[in-house]
């Protein structure tokens, strides 16, 4: 979408905004709520492995593609391989912890996964199990924009009961 599109939008907001007399910072809120919202991003990302290996690329956000990256099989499915692969860890068992566990993951193009990372530990043995299920991971279906295979940003939630 181009910039006039925006321009429009921001008028019609500015015209509904004074017709209700809100102030003015509600009106710039909203409109850079609006942009921001609706813009297509990717972000370069550059990451060094344990044996140095470099990748750059374009990864984009979840709401910047037309379809989002998807486990093989489904919702439904990547809650089966993680019950089945997840071990509860001896440590965390016997201190009665449990939780969820909130992963970030970059899906490749080539459905690979990569770039994972703890948004939100438990603990350090239930975050390491849960990078451990993460890293036996099939290959997903990628995320596609106009047509095309794209990287992009995915998050994983991994719960621990007890």
């Amino acid at each position: 979408m181009d910039l006039q599109f925006y321009l429009f939008i921001f008028a019609c907001e500015i015209t509904f905004f004074i017709i209700m007399n809100l102030k003015v910072k509600h009106i710039l809120f909203c409109f850079a709520f609006t942009t921001a919202s609706h813009v297509s991003f990717a972000q370069r990302v550059h990451h060094t492995s344990a044996g140095g290996n470099s990748s750059i690329g374009e990864v984009y956000h979840a709401d910047a593609v037309d379809k989002h990256p998807s486990f093989p099989g489904g919702d439904t499915a990547m809650l089966n391989f993680i019950n089945d692969t997840r071990r509860y860890p001896c440590e965390a068992y016997n201190r009665r912890v449990q939780g969820r566990v909130v992963c970030s993951v970059v899906v490749g193009a080539d459905g690979s996964i990569s770039h994972t990372a703890i948004v939100r530990g438990v603990d350090s043995a239930l975050d390491e199990e849960a990078l451990r299920v993460i890293s036996l991971m099939p290959r997903w279906e990628p995320a596609q924009l106009n047509g095309a295979s794209v990287s992009s940003y995915y998050i994983i939630s991994i719960p621990f009961r007890l």
